[in-house]
């Protein structure tokens, strides 16, 4: 029975060994998402609200 406790505790640590992996691995691509969500939300803002071009040099013509 000695031989059967150890295998089944090293399958045990192997895995809590995987869930701590796929945890942070997890949390990781979700922080990046973040970023890259906050990232395109500024640049929109950013576009939104800068003030359009002054154009100086543009030719109308009335018909």
């Amino acid at each position: 029975m000695d031989k059967y406790e150890a295998v089944r505790d090293q399958i045990r640590q192997a895995r809590i060994e995987r869930s701590v992996y796929l945890a942070d691995l997890l949390s990781e691509m979700i922080v990046d998402c973040w970023k890259a969500t906050r990232t395109v939300v500024d640049s929109v803002l950013g576009h939104a609200r800068a003030k359009p071009a002054t154009r100086t040099n543009v030719f109308t013509f009335d018909v």
